[in-house]
């Protein structure tokens, strides 16, 4: 997803990529999504899947502070985050997503309408388009996305690729190989913590049903 959305805005938009983040979500957004691992793993997760990239880091801000950060929030955090440590005000924050999500941006009571709107309006959106998604008609037929449509970048998908996190944790359940599908250290990591099968993924059903405190994870140490 990144890199094709790099090549996208470099190469046909003629904007410079200077970075790319990867914010693993807060723990009590597992409270909505079942199956979610806990914060430790998935940050270590995307830290051994992007070591080798030269472009893409993974920021643990969100996933220390007390409770759920809305998008809009972890945006601001990266405006202040590449100010600081650029000395630029320059510097565009786009949310990079998938076209599943910017189909939620206008289904009732997802996301709050003022948060949409200013992630529209002041950061803007590159999506990358779905198999059984139309973005032109999606943007089209909603308003606050039709009102916007100049800061949504529609990325097509030259080679479609349907692999999803939700699809990879349920090969892992059912036992199925995910060989070629995710990077190998991340695959040895899932196996040697056990992570998503049976009994772990029981387990963090219950901890969705019966939500204990969340764990906190200790900042990376300064380079």
């Amino acid at each position: 997803m990144f890199e094709t959305a790099r090549d996208f805005l470099m190469k046909e938009r003629h904007i410079d990529v200077v970075g790319g983040f990867i914010s693993p979500v807060h723990a009590d957004y597992g409270k909505r999504k079942k199956g979610l691992a806990e914060p430790e793993h998935r940050l270590e997760m995307c830290r051994l899947a992007t070591k080798d990239s030269e472009w893409i880091t993974v920021d643990d801000w969100e996933i220390r502070q007390k409770e759920y950060s809305r998008t809009r929030q972890v945006l601001a955090h990266f405006v202040e985050s590449v100010s600081t440590h650029l000395n630029r005000t320059d510097v565009d924050i786009f949310l990079l997503c998938g076209a599943d999500l910017l189909e939620s941006f206008v289904k009732p009571g997802v996301w709050r309408p003022e948060d949409v709107q200013f992630i529209l309006a002041n950061h803007g959106v590159v999506c990358i388009e779905r198999v059984g998604v139309s973005l032109a008609t999606l943007i089209f037929e909603n308003d606050v996305l039709q009102h916007n449509a100049r800061n949504i970048f529609q990325v097509p998908e030259r080679i479609m690729n349907e692999v999803s996190s939700t699809k990879v944790r349920m090969l892992i359940k059912r036992g199925y190989s995910i060989k070629y599908l995710i990077n190998d250290e991340v695959i040895a990591y899932i196996k040697e913590n056990k992570l998503f099968s049976e009994e772990h993924m029981r387990k963090l059903l219950a901890e969705t049903e019966n939500p204990v405190p969340t764990t906190q994870v200790a900042p990376a140490p300064t380079q």
